[in-house]
């Protein structure tokens, strides 16, 4: 086919042109409402779309961050790795096992900064670490633990039939699975134990002690001061000074049977006296010792001493004792001894008058004639093994090594496995 030429070109054009003009024509109000309505349409698909997107994308973000936190920070599926420790003063043995090298005990310093210190003598494993904490056994004696806090920390310690749960924080516990006595003197933070206890489980905090005899069934909760333990470490013995709420022996506000001139009272007189001395037992197992001696002040300090039952006494000594009332500590146990002398409080008593003189200033003298007196009688008694520590203390505080050395010897001959045996061969130069 052959081009047309220009100027023909040029009609076709322009009459084409002119055919659209004459085409052309506004759009009507119908074909206008018509256009908008699918104009909508189309645009909210596009935003349930655009919804579904998001919805979608933060949904996989979620999911993400989730599986992230469930399978650790080191990567996809993998667990965070176990913290790393430092064994000083001994080494670890087969099934975790801490033998002691030196005489200072033994000493895991982990990675994230806890620190586990076994004293002399102690035996314990390292069962499992892992990255969020570890389990270590005390099988016997004590140990200091400070446990750097940490979210999502976990640590446990066992100690024969009890579980300490902790997370941050620092105390002192020991066991001695001889008496069957359990220990825990918190410093700082909080902690949850298991075990033979009421209720199953107790949790602490700071500044309380908690003492189990689990032969007797005594659980004690006391509160004290906070301060640091262990106190001093001299010659290689490491002291553990009593706080100002300590309890030597929580059967001491136990029930006991009446004493024979309480049986006298008159029935209506012994029901009283049964219940002040179950609401004083009760307030001092609770830490309400502030009301024991509100209620002895409302009745006269010198008649309470003079018609209180046996444990009415203990309760008031131990409630005086704890506020740092000396003067009214020692007058109870002293009453305790004149009224009811064949008692086994009376007994006990003996060896707290030598705790009280000891917390006097120039006292300690007066404390080791009462725990002369105490071992005396009662050579196998409660007390028996803390009255020959609290002696080698003493006479190793006021520069008495010889002394001192006689008194770890005869606490060795008599409790070779006991608590502060490794502390007493620290002291005589042994392992």
């Amino acid at each position: 086919m052959e081009p047309l030429p220009d100027d023909k070109e040029e009609a076709a054009l322009e009459a084409l042109a002119a055919f659209g003009r004459s085409s052309a024509r506004p759009p009507t109000r119908e074909e206008l409402d018509a256009g908008l309505v699918r104009l909508r349409a189309r645009l909210g698909r596009a935003s349930v779309y655009r919804q579904r997107t998001y919805w979608t994308a933060a949904a996989a973000m979620l999911f993400v961050a989730v599986l992230g936190l469930t399978v650790g920070q080191d990567g996809f599926g993998f667990k965070s790795p176990a913290l790393t420790y430092r064994v000083d003063g001994g080494q670890l043995l087969d099934d975790g096992y801490l033998r002691q090298s030196g005489q200072a005990g033994v000493t895991l310093a982990f990675s994230e900064g806890t620190r586990v210190v076994l004293e002399p003598g102690s035996a314990g494993r390292l069962l499992d670490v892992d990255a969020t904490g570890a389990r270590v056994a005390i099988e016997r004696g004590a140990a200091t633990f400070e446990v750097t806090p940490n979210r999502g920390a976990h640590w446990l310690v066992e100690l024969g039939p009890f579980m300490v749960m902790v997370k941050g924080t620092a105390f002192f516990v020991a066991w001695d699975p001889a008496t069957q006595r359990f220990e825990l003197d918190l410093r700082r933070g909080e902690v949850a134990v298991r075990g033979p206890l009421a209720g199953g489980e107790l949790s602490l905090k700071a500044g309380q002690r908690l003492l189990v005899d689990v032969v007797k069934a005594d659980t004690l909760i006391t509160e004290h001061r906070t301060r640091e333990l262990p106190v001093t470490t001299e010659g290689g013995v490491v002291v553990h000074e009593s706080p100002p709420a300590a309890i030597e022996n929580p059967a001491a506000v136990a029930s006991a049977s009446a004493e024979p001139n309480e049986r006298s009272a008159a029935p209506s007189t012994r029901a009283l006296r049964a219940a002040t001395s179950s609401r004083w037992a009760t307030e001092l197992a609770e830490g309400r010792w502030d009301k024991i001696l509100e209620d002895a002040q409302q009745a006269g300090i010198e008649s309470t001493l003079n018609s209180a039952t046996s444990e009415e006494l203990a309760a008031l000594a131990d409630a005086a004792r704890y506020r740092r009332r000396s003067g009214l500590a020692r007058e109870a146990l002293l009453a305790q001894r004149r009224r009811f002398p064949e008692s086994r409080r009376a007994l006990d008593a003996t060896f707290l008058l030598g705790r009280v003189e000891e917390e006097q200033p120039a006292g300690t003298g007066r404390a080791v004639a009462w725990y002369d007196e105490y071992l005396a009688r009662a050579p196998q008694g409660s007390y028996a093994a803390e009255a020959l520590v609290r002696k080698m203390t003493i006479f190793k505080g006021s520069s008495n090594p010889a002394a001192a050395a006689i008194v770890a010897r005869e606490y060795l001959r008599r409790f070779p496995a006991g608590r502060y045996a490794g502390s007493a061969r620290a002291l005589l130069g042994e392992r």
